[in-house]
């Protein structure tokens, strides 16, 4: 780790529940937008999972936000 208090790699996961709803917008091709609302909390994006992953110290704010916006 040369002492930074990390080693290895751990993945920042973007998460979409398939409901019922959200379903029926794929199924109506929906855009976007219309797919994050019908998720609603079944939506777990990038920057979310990396906030969890900062809050218990597993990574830094600067890899969180590098790897969100170079994905986001």
């Amino acid at each position: 780790c040369n002492q930074s208090g990390y080693r290895g790699r751990i993945a920042l996961i973007e998460l979409l529940t398939i409901n019922d709803a959200v379903s029926q917008v794929i199924l109506e091709r929906g855009d976007t937008r219309e797919i994050v609302r019908a998720a609603g909390d079944g939506l777990t994006s990038l920057l979310d999972d990396g906030i969890t992953k900062l809050c218990s110290g597993e990574t830094t704010i600067e890899e969180v936000m590098r790897v969100a916006a170079e994905n986001g």
